[in-house]
């Protein structure tokens, strides 16, 4: 059965059906195995999607969503771009049901710029919205020296997404761009790296199952986040394959990433170390991240006094900002009896 055409072309001679459709070949297909969802993009960027049943053994086409109708919603939604950052979509990813209820699917530009599509507010998919635009690196007000440019291959899973833009020579530039929790407008960090050559697909290594976390999403709510589940959790890996090799990259945890800023600055008070304090502790997962340095018997002990040294001298600046309650300076005088036990 052919899902992609409606039942006039059946009755259309193909003469006629040339002059009225314009080819547009299939260019992806993502499933969504929580939800048994199949979307499938083409070559220009439309979207389609198909409800597989509560079962996963229906096939019914819901919606399809053309990329002029998307690219109007994208420019009204950030009217400061040009028309052409929004096509064509060369990624399609589904946001797993742990990660969100509402945004069901992320479309990844050619100018790295992400649209977050939902299915509607039903049990079962009834429509395609264009719900939310989110711009990479180089787009903002504080705009970065580097920004993607001709991204042809992406990928987003959980809170990471890969990008490989084309460099002016035969090489590519990396994105990894990583969303922290803890704050209503979602920021991101980011990084750059080069590959001696153009990338030619990238996939992701998926988590071994995970027995604190349970299985039925659906009743259980959200999954935690990566940094939650750091100390038990394997790393996040990605693959890129190249001409020349594969390349294998590994996601790095908060206290993962300050031990690095510590050793790299040799304890010093850098800016990195201060906006790594400042952008994580709203839920005092920077002070967490010095605790957990300081007390692992495993860190050299001058690491571990410079992440002491780093929790002593950003918490009582933190606090002004983040601590508004009884229970938060309760919160905050557990971690000091807690740090000073070791």
């Amino acid at each position: 059965m052919n899902l992609s055409k409606s039942k006039l072309n059946f009755l259309l001679p193909s003469v006629v059906q040339n002059a009225l459709w314009e080819e547009d070949p299939l260019h992806q297909l993502a499933y969504d195995t929580k939800r048994n969802l199949l979307w499938s993009a083409s070559e220009k960027g439309s979207l389609t999607l198909y409800d597989l049943g509560l079962d996963g053994k229906g096939s019914t086409k819901v919606y399809s969503l053309g990329i002029s109708s998307i690219v109007g919603s994208a420019s009204k939604a950030a009217p400061q771009l040009d028309k052409s950052c929004f096509s064509p979509i060369i990624n399609i990813s589904p946001v797993d049901s742990g990660s969100s209820k509402v945004i069901h699917l992320v479309a990844v530009t050619s100018s790295g710029i992400r649209l977050f599509f939902t299915t509607g507010s039903t049990a079962r998919p009834s429509t395609i919205t264009l719900a939310h635009v989110r711009l990479p690196p180089g787009y903002t007000s504080s705009t970065a020296e580097l920004k993607p440019r001709k991204v042809h291959t992406a990928l987003s899973t959980g809170q990471v997404t890969v990008l490989s833009s084309e460099d002016l020579a035969d090489f590519d530039y990396v994105w990894s761009l990583v969303s922290l929790g803890g704050s209503s407008n979602l920021p991101e960090e980011y990084a750059v790296s080069k590959l001696d050559g153009r990338v030619w697909c990238c996939a992701s290594i998926d988590d071994e199952s995970d027995p604190l976390v349970p299985t039925d999403q659906e009743n259980h709510g959200l999954l935690p986040t990566r940094d939650v589940c750091s100390m038990y959790q394997r790393p996040s890996e990605f693959v890129l394959m190249t001409a020349q090799g594969t390349s294998i990259y590994h996601g790095l945890s908060g206290a993962q990433q300050l031990l690095q800023i510590l050793r790299m600055s040799n304890g010093m008070e850098t800016p990195e170390l201060e906006r790594f304090m400042f952008s994580r502790d709203k839920d005092a997962e920077g002070t967490s991240c010095c605790i957990q340095i300081a007390c692992d018997p495993s860190i050299d002990q001058q690491t571990a006094r410079w992440a002491t040294f780093a929790f002593f001298r950003y918490v009582f600046v933190v606090i002004i900002y983040t601590f508004d309650s009884y229970q938060s300076f309760c919160h905050f005088y557990f971690l000091c009896d807690l740090i000073l036990l070791f």
